[in-house]
């Protein structure tokens, strides 16, 4: 088709004659649609502005359509799937979600960022930067986290509920897709590898496992014990939140904040018997993996990425918290309701990320794309491209569609103005011994600023006076006291945390936190020996807060000073606060000038010990104490606002330079007690004098030493005498009494041998080694150590009949053979139950499951033989451990038993050949010989 258009042209000849020529032109029809005009490519976003109009002027070019205008409809669609979790969500941690959604405060994160408390999160791989929540990476391999028993509690009882987030693709092996990779996993912690209740996928199915104890039902039924929910969001390598909640025997799944519908055959359901009871048998709760406590291993771990776990023991979370904690914060934003024309509808997806226009005709359409906007209401969003696609469609009276280009623009986030979080105040205080006992305000001058325009200078003390920061009101700084009164009312910090350097003592150290107000405003917080853990609160209360904490020290003579390290954060970590350093000073008491000459008995330092030396010798005495004085007059603040308090050197208050005068000592005769007066005094002189001259202590040091050896040489000569005098004593001095004849009728046995060498043991004389045992019997007897009643049986036959050769301890022991009767493989055994310990009973009769301790002295021997090279003992047994540990059998040491202790452990190595020829042994010598 084409239109007719009627031309009238004139012809000129040669001539100069003009002839008129009608001449009928035909013109293509150029009808349809040119599509969106007005369109830019690029919007850009400022975040904390508010709603953007994305396209005000839009405007949908259609020219003579070939078909009468039914409808139009368009789709607009915003891609975030790149940002984070999906879409910008907020990143605070899960004590600040619980403010912002309401969630139950008896919640418990069992992946929280690494710090004081949560100490098993430490070693785990987690995302780069702090653009969103800690996420963390399981490898499916080796990472995973064992919860401590003092975290959560593992009886989840008949109601809780799981919460998580998760990234999850299917197995790169499609071979081996039915393997278990656990989210969660309490099992035992050895024995048996029951599992009592776990989380895991396989085969992209999201299954619970939740076993009855033995006191919770019958043996002999059968409840529920897995639910299996086959979804495709497991394996699509996607963020998704999904929750759990059980109310048993019911179990409903929320997933991205909305409740999955549940089918007759999704999920399955399938039934189990109860656990059967066992005694001694602890469980182990583990994230990432699940422990195996018959091998003593971790299996079957996770791979994927974990953020925002937490349980909730008791209770179910409300359905709107959870919606809470997946609604994203950036999205469209639909045009007025009382701007729609009659004849056109919008809606929009629940995430806000699609939103679909129908009209009558181009124009109403337009009018409503020009309303639409895109809001971002995180206050530090993520910077960065967001997608957008326009696509529309023209559908005709006669049913036909007419195609409209699409368009594709991108909204371009700003990066937000980092905020400044400044800690500042008196970072060094000094108090004495009676303030450490009542109790000290540590951070009574501390002041929490977040602005966007404050910048913290290097200072090396960061002191700052509080004062100075309450002058901000003055007419130069009035708007940015305004601002930072805003903003700490505003603002809201995820977590200040105090360590301690070093850590408390228990005994004698504790903090008091205002806990009645942090209850009231219910704020939670986490102490322990390396400090304190304080959760999400506004900056107003924080500041509250941290001003009423008091340190205790019940022993501050064993300090110089304790150091406390406050750092605070906010959006999880995201932006950090300056390292806020308080040192409390300890000021030791002062040394009286006249108990000078007792300072080495009371242990004063050596610096204290020269200074007054120093003082001493120096002849113009009298400046050092002008000098003294004036540090003693110096005036410090102490961290109130007074200046009135005399200031003390920090840390070195015993130390101080005093004026001693020394008067001569005065040596009298007159009587022997003067003698004594005057030698002590000489004394206390010289022992105060030698510290003024290192002869005199050279000298001191030199008759100490002579006087030593002089009682040593003494002693020795003694004992060698009084051994002479022993041995030289005549055997034959017997008197008629004792050469009576022997009347067996008086022999009675009425003492315990026993209690005489009890006795003996008792004497504590040198008769008992050099003597022999009938001359120690009669020593007692002539002592009185022994009454003449109670003399062993013996004594009189053994004096009667004296031994040709008598036994003194002096005689060399016989030379006894003790031949060995245990196998080699018995002494590696005893020592791997002294150095690993018992792992209960063992099942003699099970000889397909050899114990652990078989598979050690397996390890043992085979290393043993395979080795070229002679390996003592201890390396052998370290080495066998070490196979263990690498094979996955966890082994742990006993306390006290680091010491390896393997003698006469001999390996027949196959290899080395004996060179000791072979002996000849005869039995019958042999037996003669025993």
């Amino acid at each position: 088709m084409g239109l007719s258009i009627p031309i009238s042209v004139l012809l000129f000849t040669f001539l100069g004659n003009g002839l008129p020529v009608f001449v009928s032109a035909k013109a293509p029809r150029f009808g349809g649609v040119k599509g969106w005009k007005e369109i830019h490519d690029r919007i850009e976003y400022t975040p904390t502005s508010g709603q953007k109009i994305l396209f005000p002027e839009a405007e949908l070019q259609l020219w003579n359509v070939p078909c009468d205008v039914q409808d139009v409809s368009l789709q607009l669609s915003l891609s975030t799937s790149h940002i984070g979790k999906g879409c910008d969500r907020d990143t605070y941690s899960i004590e600040s979600q619980r403010k912002l959604c309401g969630a139950n405060v008896a919640s418990v994160d069992l992946l929280p960022s690494p710090g004081i408390g949560a100490e098993w999160t430490r070693y785990l791989p987690t995302d780069e930067g702090h653009e969103s929540d800690k996420i963390f990476e399981f490898d499916g391999a080796s990472v995973a986290a064992m919860i401590p028993e003092t975290v959560l509690d593992h009886n989840l009882t008949n109601k809780f509920s799981i919460s998580f987030w998760m990234k999850h693709e299917p197995p790169a092996d499609h071979t081996n897709k039915h393997i278990k990779e656990h989210i969660i996993c309490n099992a035992d912690d050895h024995k048996k590898n029951r599992h009592h209740y776990a989380l895991f996928v396989r085969n992209c199915r999201l299954i619970l496992l939740l076993r009855r104890e033995f006191n919770q039902e019958k043996r002999t039924i059968f409840r529920p014990a897995e639910w299996r929910w086959k979804l495709a969001e497991v394996c699509d390598n996607k963020w998704h939140h999904y929750a759990i909640s059980v109310s048993f025997p019911e179990v409903s799944l929320y997933l991205d904040g909305q409740l999955y519908k549940n089918t007759s055959t999704n999920p399955e359901i399938v039934d189990d018997w109860p656990l059967h009871a066992m005694k001694g048998v602890n469980t182990t709760l583990t994230v990432g993996a699940c422990w195996e406590g018959k091998a003593n291993k971790l299996n079957f771990h996770f791979r994927g990425f974990l953020a925002g776990l937490s349980i909730l023991r008791g209770a179910n979370e409300s359905p709107n918290v959870l919606n809470c904690l997946h609604r994203c914060k950036e999205g469209l934003e639909l045009p007025p309701s009382d701007s729609l024309d009659s004849g056109t509808s919008v809606s929009i997806n629940t995430q806000g990320s699609e939103i679909l226009i129908e009209g009558k005709d181009a124009i109403d359409v337009e009018d409503m794309l020009s309303q639409v906007s895109y809001i971002n209401t995180r206050e530090y969003p993520t910077p960065g491209r967001r997608s957008l696609r326009l696509s529309t469609s023209i559908r005709c009276s006669n049913g036909k569609s007419l195609k409209v280009p699409s368009v594709d623009s991108y909204i371009m986030v700003l990066p937000p103005k980092q905020p400044l979080i400044s800690l500042n105040g008196t970072p060094n205080l000094a108090r004495e011994y009676e303030a450490f006992v009542q109790g000290i305000e540590l951070f009574s001058t501390v002041s929490i600023l977040i602005n966007h325009e404050i910048e913290v200078e290097d200072d090396e003390d960061n002191n700052v006076n509080p004062d100075d920061i309450g002058d901000l009101s003055s007419e130069d700084s009035s708007k940015p006291t305004k601002e930072v009164s805003k903003l700490a009312n505003v603002h809201k910090l995820d977590t200040c945390s105090i360590q301690v350097y070093p850590p408390l003592n228990p005994d004698h150290e504790y903090f008091r936190l205002p806990n009645n107000f942090m209850n009231h405003l219910g704020v939670r917080f986490t102490e322990s020996k390396d400090g304190i853990v304080i959760n999400a609160d506004t900056v107003h209360n924080y500041q509250t807060i941290l001003r009423e904490i008091v340190y205790f020290n019940h022993k501050p003579a064993y300090y110089l000073n304790r150091a406390f390290k406050l750092t605070c954060s906010e959006l999880n970590g995201r932006f950090i606060s300056n390292d806020y350093f308080q040192t409390l000073t300890v000021i030791h008491p002062k040394v009286d000038p006249s108990n000078l000459t007792g300072s080495t008995s009371q242990g004063f330092k050596s610096e204290a010990s020269s200074d007054v030396v120093s003082g001493l010798n120096n002849n113009d005495g009298s400046s050092r104490h002008n000098e003294a004085d004036n540090k003693m007059n110096m005036m410090v603040n102490d961290g109130h606002g007074r200046e009135d308090r005399p200031g003390i050197v920090a840390a070195h208050a015993q130390v101080h330079q005093q004026q001693v005068e020394l008067k001569d000592s005065k040596l009298k005769s007159n009587g022997f007690r003067d003698s004594l007066e005057s030698s002590e005094i000489f004394a206390r002189t010289t022992a105060m004098k030698s510290r003024l001259s290192p002869i005199v202590v050279g000298h001191a040091v030199t008759v100490i030493i002579v006087v030593c050896v002089g009682f040593l040489v003494f002693m020795i000569v003694l004992g060698v005498i009084r051994i002479r005098a022993a041995h030289s004593r005549p055997s034959e001095t017997r008197d008629e009494e004792q050469e009576m004849a022997w009347d067996d009728t008086s022999l009675t046995i009425t003492v315990n041998p026993l209690d005489i060498f009890a006795n003996l043991e008792m004497a504590q004389s040198r008769l008992q080694k050099f003597a022999s045992i009938f001359n120690r019997v009669e020593g007692f007897l002539r002592s009185g150590g022994i009454k003449p009643d109670d003399k062993p049986i013996w004594f009189d036959v053994y004096k009667r009949f004296p031994p040709v050769v008598e036994p003194i301890y002096l005689r060399p022991l016989p030379d006894i053979n003790v031949k060995p009767i245990f196998y080699h493989e018995d002494k590696i055994r005893a020592e791997f139950y002294r150095v690993f310990g018992s792992p209960g009973v063992i099942d003699l009769m099970d000889s397909s499951n050899p114990t652990i301790c078989d598979l050690f002295i397996e390890k043992y021997v085979e290393i043993a033989k395979s080795s070229q090279m002679d390996i003592d003992d201890v390396t052998l047994f370290n080495l066998a451990a070490n196979r263990l540990r690498e094979s996955g059998i966890k082994l742990r040491k006993y306390e006290g038993s680091n010491n390896i202790d393997l003698p006469d452990v001999n390996i027949d190595k196959p290899a080395m050949k004996s060179h000791n020829p072979k002996q000849n042994i005869d039995i019958a010598s042999l037996m003669d010989n025993e």
